[in-house]
């Protein structure tokens, strides 16, 4: 078992649930049909990537949406505070009720 860092769960193999929660754990079959379910949807983005990755328009669209972004990453001596910065000023996501 071992803490994720980005959010507060405690994973073992495909059982992760929030610290401080009690659950039933998940049974063969169930960890079989959550596996099967993850790999089509990793094959899924997968192709749907590469067919975005192949549209040159759309790409040149996202890099005029995000040239700023785009010039303080190429002018960054540490890319990875440009890429947060931009990440800290999106919106929160909206809570589900």
């Amino acid at each position: 078992m071992h803490e994720h860092s980005s959010a507060r769960f405690i994973c073992d193999a495909l059982d992760c649930v929030p610290l401080g929660v009690v659950s039933i754990p998940m049974t063969k079959q169930e960890k079989k049909r959550l596996s099967a379910v993850l790999r089509a949807t990793v094959a899924n983005w997968q192709k749907l990537l590469e067919h975005l990755l192949s549209d040159k328009e759309m790409l040149a669209g996202v890099r005029l949406k995000f040239r700023d972004l785009y010039r303080e990453i190429d002018e960054s001596t540490d890319p990875s505070v440009a890429l947060e910065a931009f990440l800290g000023e999106l919106p929160a996501p909206k809570k589900a009720h």
